[in-house]
């Protein structure tokens, strides 16, 4: 025999949404007794007040479904933080609290502790979507984050976003966005707070960076009026073989300059290869320059000077 429960219950025969929305767009979908039956059998998940989302597999409500229903009114569009960590521009997990730009005049989204709001206008060109989510372009996004940091740090970030992937280290993807791109959303932003330094850090990034060791030594190059390096660019043989590929190169003087990580003398074999390498480096014609943690102390100071010394015995005057 049912029981009192059992008698109540009823086929799921409608369609649940597969994407965030709001309560409003829902009872446009389904009848309210629909919705009630959705969230009581947990195929409709409340991801806040007036927000629903499709139930799943994680244990946490998706933060995708979130952002979809948050942007489901018009004039709302993810950035900032949330829209790096879309992107992968930030190494962090996607979640809360969320950034929305309003375009200027309509109501902010105020969530204290879900949303963080801004107002701004993004120009058409700089906007993207994601999974129904309308977000703003690597190249903005950049911007958001960039007007609020320090130089370097601004141009560590451009790196990033404008670097391509490596099919040796198992990589398939393309660069988020191109050096062009950012200069022009730089110039974009007009007059605003810390537009200078992203102006600068735009016309600074260069494609090809594989850690912000390198970016960091490149800028302080840049500090002194050292002569501009190039990244990552393979050394040919007479017959245009590929034969070393330093982390930055001076071609005029012949200069390579390797960035050599932490635990390198503590691995015999890495010290091995660095010893071929050299000798290789060498023999076409070219001075190896190895650069430590410890040159990179007092903002470079060390490195900035082993450099200058070893330019200067190229033939470089300043």
């Amino acid at each position: 025999m049912k029981s009192p429960e059992d008698r109540r219950r009823r086929a799921h025969n409608y369609l649940v949404p597969r994407h965030g929305l709001t309560r409003r767009e829902a009872l446009e979908q389904l009848p309210a007794r629909d919705i009630r039956h959705a969230l009581a059998n947990d195929s409709l998940i409340s991801l806040g007040h007036g927000l629903l989302g499709p139930q799943t597999n994680n244990a946490s409500p998706s933060a995708l479904h979130t952002l979809q229903a948050l942007t489901a009114i018009g004039g709302r569009t993810v950035g900032h933080e949330t829209a790096a960590a879309l992107w992968g521009l930030i190494p962090v997990p996607l979640g809360p609290p969320y950034h929305l730009i309003h375009a200027r005049g309509r109501a902010r989204t105020r969530r204290s502790g879900l949303v963080v709001s801004h107002t701004a206008d993004v120009p058409e060109r700089f906007c993207a979507t994601y999974q129904s989510i309308p977000l703003t372009d690597p190249a903005w996004t950049w911007t958001d984050l960039a007007l609020k940091l320090p130089m370097l740090q601004a141009l560590i970030l451009a790196d990033i976003a404008v670097r391509p992937g490596r099919t040796e280290f198992g990589e398939t993807t393309g660069s988020l966005t191109r050096v062009s791109d950012l200069r022009d959303a730089a110039k974009a932003r007009g007059p605003a707070n810390g537009a200078k330094t992203v102006r600068t850090a735009s016309l600074l990034a260069r494609p090809g960076a594989d850690s912000p060791q390198e970016t960091t030594l490149r800028y302080y190059m840049y500090e002194a009026n050292l002569p501009e390096p190039q990244v990552n660019v393979w050394l040919l043989d007479e017959h245009g073989r590929r034969i070393v590929q330093p982390d930055l190169s001076v071609e005029k003087y012949r200069l390579a300059i390797q960035y050599e990580g932490q635990s390198v003398h503590s691995d015999p074999e890495q010290v091995l290869r660095d010893v071929r390498r050299q000798e290789r480096t060498e023999a076409l014609g070219w001075v190896e320059v190895r650069i430590t943690k410890e040159h990179m102390r007092h903002s470079g100071a060390g490195a900035v000077a082993k450099i200058t010394r070893a330019l200067r015995k190229q033939g470089w005057r300043s």
